[in-house]
């Protein structure tokens, strides 16, 4: 019992260390227009065939998340979407579901899936 009630004595202390996040923090939210330009402009330096973007959707407009925990933790705007692409081969690959992860107005990491 003792081990247990020390153990919540020392989450509920760390808990408390963390910083909530503000958006001065990683910049004003980008509009769904802007995030939809900075993911087209990033996919199209990225892919193999920049031509072959297609069917390219936001799931959702930009949001506040954080990936990390404490002092690890980073905070970002993060924009879910799914793009179809073509291959080194030459065949479309089926949509991609990916999440970009946006800073004071430029991608900074892109994650594979939903975030």
């Amino acid at each position: 019992m003792k081990k247990t009630t020390s153990v919540l004595c020392v989450i509920a202390a760390l808990s408390g260390c963390a910083t909530p996040a503000t958006p001065e923090m990683f910049g004003p939210a980008p509009t769904s227009d802007a995030a939809r330009l900075l993911i087209d402009h990033y996919l199209r330096s990225t892919l193999i065939d920049p031509d072959s973007l297609a069917q390219f959707n936001l799931l959702e407009p930009p949001r506040m998340c954080t990936i990390g925990v404490f002092a690890n933790a980073k905070h970002y705007w993060c924009v879910p979407f799914e793009y179809n692409a073509k291959n080194r081969f030459g065949g479309y690959v089926g949509r991609q579901l990916n999440t970009a992860m946006i800073q004071h107005g430029q991608i900074v990491d892109m994650g594979t899936g939903y975030y």
